[in-house]
């Protein structure tokens, strides 16, 4: 198993749909996109973050050769 350090910056305002950074306040609960992604806000960090560990261990799967 590894262990990947992910920044959690910027991770909230993303859609983890389609990517688009889009501003919203603290007090906002559901993130709703416009490419139709509706996910309650911390469900869509969690997703971002999954995502870029995912890239982020692929990246270092590559080098290894």
């Amino acid at each position: 198993m590894k262990l990947f350090a992910i920044p959690a910056e910027y991770t909230s305002p993303k859609c983890s749909g389609c990517g688009v950074i889009g501003k919203k306040s603290l007090s906002t609960h559901t993130d709703k996109c416009n490419c139709g992604c509706e996910l309650q806000r911390y469900t869509n960090v969690a997703i971002n973050i999954l995502n870029l560990g995912i890239a982020r261990m692929g990246h270092i799967e590559m080098n290894k050769n």
